[in-house]
């Protein structure tokens, strides 16, 4: 990790930078950032990072002073840049200062939320400066936070898959060969949930649990996600989409799925089991290793300032 310092001003963001993601956009763009931002008067201090765990690393590290020193904080990057962040700060109790997402990854997921202007880094960089602040719900699963969703059986076989391959190929081209093998080894598991007042149990070739309502770059799979209203969806696809589905094109609209294909629910807290063997699971687009067949899900309600698009 290398840190680049201003001069020091009224507003002075922290900004994680990868400047690898979105095949080197993010790296390209820094420039005209430190211009605009001089130009502005505003102070900065930038982490690049070249690896997973920079940023936990650096917020573990500083997490007493980060709120006393920063006017804001800006996840420079993808998905990862994004996750890592966020879930960095909920960990380690950094929770005044506002963060906003400069979005460079290939799904983009909350930021699309959020509102935030894609491959338009000028737009994202005017949000950042002059967003509006709301906040953020995040989502934990056995003690590890996500923002966006966590997904088991066939989602998290694609990124098992992935993370295998270890694939140099830019943005979705990467997922094309994943998703090939995911597809050829595709199985079903019996899903164990317990809510606060029932018990029920799903077969279903994946269940995703949503803080968010977009998906994978835009797919729209849940109907009312919302990232601030402390309550997560939970969607159980109980068999293969049929070719109608598909046709729906199901990044239009909420309602991609026939109703004999999925089941969903609505809540703040559940545990999920497993007999067997526990499915491949994904967390915020990062394949999670794990062990363990019983799952506590539960949400902290607006823990996180954020910056979104003002309307």
């Amino acid at each position: 990790m290398r840190s680049v310092k201003v001069a020091k001003s009224k507003q002075h963001l922290l900004i994680f930078l990868n400047p690898t993601a979105g095949s080197g956009r993010a790296g390209l763009f820094y420039p005209y950032l430190k211009r605009i931002l001089s130009i502005r008067n505003i102070a900065h201090t930038t982490i690049r990072t070249g690896k997973k765990g920079d940023i936990n690393s650096y917020i573990s590290s500083f997490a007493s002073e980060l709120d006393k020193r920063f006017t804001g904080i800006v996840a420079m990057g993808g998905d990862g840049t994004t996750w890592e962040t966020l879930s960095s700060l909920v960990k380690f109790n950094v929770v005044k200062t506002p963060v906003s997402i400069f979005p460079f990854g290939s799904g983009n997921d909350l930021a699309r939320s959020l509102h935030i202007p894609l491959y338009n880094p000028r737009g994202a960089l005017e949000t950042v400066l002059n967003g509006e602040k709301d906040t953020l719900d995040i989502c934990s699963v056995n003690g590890h936070y996500f923002a966006n969703y966590i997904a088991f059986g066939f989602e998290g076989e694609i990124l098992m898959h992935r993370e295998l391959e270890q694939s140099t190929l830019p943005g979705y081209t990467s997922y094309v060969k994943p998703f090939i093998k995911a597809v050829e080894s595709l199985k079903y598991n019996l899903y164990h949930l317990r809510f606060q007042d029932r018990e029920v149990d799903v077969i279903g070739m994946t269940c995703i649990i949503s803080n968010i309502p977009s998906h994978y770059g835009g797919v729209k799979l849940v109907q009312e996600a919302n990232s601030n209203d402390g309550i997560f969806e939970i969607t159980i696809i109980k068999k293969v989409p049929s070719i109608r589905t598909f046709l729906k094109a199901p990044f239009l609209h909420g309602k991609a799925l026939d109703s004999s294909e999925y089941v969903r629910y609505r809540t703040d807290r559940v545990t999920i089991s497993f007999d067997d063997d526990v499915p491949a699971l994904q967390v915020d687009g990062e394949a999670f290793q794990t062990f363990e067949n019983k799952f506590e899900i539960g949400i902290r309600k607006g823990i996180l300032p954020i910056i979104r698009r003002r309307n």
